[in-house]
C-alpha cells in the first residue's frame, strides 16, 4: 500500500464515503491518481473498503482510474 492510499484510508472514518482528490494535490496526475486508486482498489479485495464508484478513461492511450469513491469499512 503506498503512502498517499494509506494515509486516505487512515484519515476516513468507517462508514464515510470518500471521494480521491484531485485538485491541488499529487493526485492532479493521471498516473500518481490510477496508482494510488489501484491501492484502494487491492484494500477492497481483502475487505478494508468498499469501492463505490470506479471511472477507467483512456489518458495517452493507456486505461487510467480517473474517478475514484470508496468506504471504508474497518
Amino acid at each position: 500500500m503506498g503512502t498517499i492510499s494509506r494515509a486516505l484510508f487512515l484519515e476516513s472514518r468507517i462508514g464515510e464515503l470518500v471521494e480521491l482528490p484531485r485538485c491541488g494535490t499529487a493526485l492532479e496526475l493521471p498516473w500518481v491518481y490510477d496508482g494510488v486508486a489501484e491501492d484502494i482498489c487491492a484494500m477492497a479485495k481483502s475487505g478494508k473498503v468498499e469501492v463505490i464508484e470506479r471511472q477507467v478513461q483512456q489518458v495517452q492511450g493507456e486505461p487510467l482510474i480517473t474517478r475514484l469513491a470508496f468506504r471504508r469499512l474497518m
